[in-house]
């Protein structure tokens, strides 16, 4: 259960052209930090506290690439 990524989906003017007022809008920065910290609050001192620590957001360190060519420890997006 520790094991999994949380994602953000972030806009794109594609899917918008594509599916017009039908696409997903993505979290605000406001209500990605209140995700954290509701399950911060929920999970700090529990068996899920190391997936919260090392793994559900290791999207969002450098060590963290996809199929992307600029992405990884070795490479940084500028």
């Amino acid at each position: 259960m520790n094991q999994f990524n949380l994602m953000f989906a972030f806009g794109s003017e594609l899917n918008r052209a594509a599916k017009g007022e039908a696409v997903l809008t993505p979290a605000t920065p406001e209500q990605q930090q209140r995700l954290y910290d509701t399950l911060h609050a929920a999970f700090m001192g529990t068996e899920l506290e190391e997936g919260l620590r090392r793994h559900w957001f290791d999207e969002f360190t450098p060590g963290y690439c996809t199929n992307a060519a600029n992405c990884g420890e070795r490479f940084y997006l500028l």
